[in-house]
Order: structure tokens, then C-alpha cells, then sequence
């Protein structure tokens, strides 16, 4: 890439010519290039970072008339797979994962690494649930499968919490808190589901005797994801 300089040249307040230099930037604009991906993109999968999500995450908010559904995924079984294999092979399988996931997508839909065995999926213009559900059973279905890891095969699955604007609001933490709610409950339903946030409010507003804790089940307070 080359950028030029134009100097126009003056001799008793008349013009007289330009002066015209050139340089060669491609070096400093890969290196600006090279720069922005390694600050928003995670290195291993080369997907969005957290901090490039957050930024689609609220500039959809920012555009009031566009409904979309907010996805936490975790990967069950990946903590296994990682402890046994070693962690070459986990990254291998995270790479794998990635894979199988950016095939279930549309362009416009953006898939980020929230870090560690975790994921968030913003799905843009969504105008049912039934839309949202089948993009959900189909990366549930992408991921049975076994995954060829070298000489050896690895079985994982993922749970999926779901939450979705503008009807449960246009605050971003509050969003995120609500999949990640959600998410808890897909594991504690089992493993290798999808489960709504607004399911677990109207569960909790018919039986609030059975979710004592700030409307939050006993079980999703239990620790880690597994």
C-alpha cells in the first residue's frame, strides 16, 4: 500500500509546481491490521473475544428496532476430555467445536469464545422462538458426534441457556446474567439440551416456594459447570 504527499510549491505568492512524495505503509497497516485482531479475536479459535462481543452485544441494543436471542453454550464433558487427553488435544477439540458451530450459522449471526469451554452466540433478527430453536437443536446436533482428535476420539455435547430482547430488556449484563442462568438450568435438566430464561421465570411465578434464593433455583447455586 503506498501514500503520498502533496506539497504545492509558491514563489512570490504565485504557484510554481507541487512537490509529490511517496511512501510504502503496507508493513504499518498489516501491523495495525495484525494489531486489531489480536485485541478482539481469541488467539486459539479466531473467533470474536469477549471484548469485540460485548460491542455487537451493544450495538444491537443501541438499534431498538432489531429483536435477537442471546446463546450460552458450555461444552459438557470438555473438562474430561482436557484432564485425560492432555491440553494439546483440548485445544484441538475447542478448534474442532468451533468448526462444527460456524456451520450451523448465517453470516450476519455472531459466534464469540467467552472463555475457557464457553461461548456466547448472538443471533440477529429473530422473530419466533421456533427460529430460535432450531438453531439451537442444530448445534446441539453438530456436536454428538465424535470428534477425531489425532489418533484418538473424543465425545462431548453442550448445554445451551437462552435468553431473548427485547422481551426480557435491553441491558446487556442483565442479558447475559439471564443466559447464564438459563445455562445452568440446561445442565441441571441434564446436559446436552437448550433452556429459555423465560421458562425458569414462569416456573418460578407458578411454584415460588420451590426458588427461595432471589428467584434463582437451589440448584444453580451448587458451583462450577461441568
Amino acid at each position: 500500500m503506498i501514500q503520498y504527499y502533496s506539497h504545492p510549491q509558491k514563489l512570490d505568492g504565485e504557484s510554481v509546481g507541487t512537490v509529490v512524495s511517496f511512501r510504502d505503509v503496507t508493513l504499518s497497516k498489516k501491523n495495525e491490521a495484525l494489531m486489531q485482531q489480536q485485541a478482539f479475536h481469541d488467539a486459539l479459535t479466531q473467533l470474536p473475544n469477549r471484548v469485540k462481543f460485548n460491542q455487537v452485544l451493544c450495538h444491537h441494543l443501541f438499534m431498538d428496532e432489531q429483536s435477537f436471542a442471546l446463546l450460552f453454550l458450555d461444552l459438557d464433558r470438555f473438562k474430561y476430555v482436557n484432564d485425560t487427553l492432555g491440553h494439546a488435544m483440548g485445544d484441538l477439540l475447542l478448534q474442532q467445536v468451533v468448526e462444527r458451530l460456524n456451520n450451523c450459522l448465517r453470516e450476519n449471526d455472531c459466534l464469540a469464545r467467552w472463555g475457557g469451554d464457553e461461548f456466547v452466540l448472538l443471533l440477529a433478527n429473530v422473530h419466533s422462538r421456533q427460529q430460535v430453536d432450531a438453531v439451537a437443536v442444530r448445534l446441539v446436533e453438530a456436536l454428538q458426534a465424535p470428534f477425531q482428535l489425532k489418533d484418538c476420539q473424543a465425545s462431548i455435547s453442550t448445554s445451551i441457556g437462552i435468553t431473548l430482547s427485547p422481551e426480557n430488556g435491553r441491558d446487556a449484563q442483565e442479558l447475559l446474567h439471564q443466559a447464564d442462568i438459563a445455562l445452568y438450568a440446561a445442565k441441571n435438566a441434564g446436559k446436552n439440551t437448550h433452556q429459555y430464561f423465560d421458562d425458569l421465570t414462569a416456573d418460578l411465578s407458578e411454584h415460588p416456594e420451590q426458588h427461595p434464593v432471589q428467584g434463582v433455583p437451589q440448584s444453580f447455586n451448587s458451583g462450577a459447570k461441568l
